[in-house]
């Protein structure tokens, strides 16, 4: 990702063991693609669904957020 300059990587001044990693415009450019992408792939998988099918995905995601919240 450095090399591809889509973020860059700094030593923290007070402990060298730290590393301290920040997107690049062209880094936040394509994040910002790469979620535009998997928006649209998701939508057009869940179009072909039934509204009881699209129901069960969402009362299913409603009930995994807990896992991968991050607060």
């Amino acid at each position: 990702l450095v090399t591809r300059k889509l973020i860059t990587r700094q030593t923290d001044p007070t402990d060298r063991r730290r590393m301290t990693l920040a997107l690049t415009k062209s880094g936040q450019t394509a994040l910002e693609a790469s979620r535009a992408a998997t928006r649209a792939c998701l939508a057009e998988s869940l179009a072909a669904l039934t509204d009881a099918e699209r129901a069960t995905v969402v009362k299913a995601m409603e009930a995994l957020q807990p896992i991968f919240s991050f607060e």
